[in-house]
């Protein structure tokens, strides 16, 4: 029981340093929310031992592993969908958004990846530069997952 305190008391204040306040509303369905899925390609092999996160404004969706997908039930309106890497729980970076205007009944598909620019050698150490990437893409390329 010692041990267990303090390991909850550190993910609850991991959670609220890093903005998460919300779980999915479980009366939301599709007569009365969009459904987001973000997904990630599997082919995306940077950054594999960062935790990228994903939400739709402040309501956490889930995890967004390499190869995999996440997603779930929003409120209709205007809503920021984002991901944020976090590195041992801490948020890491800027988020990567995308603005969506939700309507009830709609199915909505994100690529979430990472893409490297340039790679310079230089005497005195590598500098690396690229980013996050975030947008929308229809159901059949969500489906080839490419």
């Amino acid at each position: 029981m010692r041990t267990i305190l303090p390991a909850l008391a550190l993910v609850v204040l991991s959670a609220c340093a890093t903005g998460e306040r919300a779980l999915p509303d479980p009366g939301l369905g599709p007569e009365n929310a969009a459904h987001v899925t973000v997904y990630r390609p599997s082919s995306d092999w940077m950054g594999s031992l960062v935790e990228y996160r994903a939400y739709a404004d402040k309501v956490v969706l889930g995890i967004v592993a390499r190869g995999g997908a996440i997603g779930g039930f929003v409120k209709p309106g205007r809503t920021t969908i984002r991901v944020q890497a976090h590195f041992l729980g801490i948020p890491d970076g800027w988020p990567v958004k995308f603005e969506l205007d939700l309507r009830a009944g709609e199915h909505h598909y994100l690529r979430f990846s990472q893409h490297l620019d340039t790679v310079v050698p230089l005497p005195t150490g590598t500098v690396v530069t690229g980013g996050l990437q975030l947008r929308q893409v229809t159901e059949a390329a969500y489906k080839a997952r490419k």
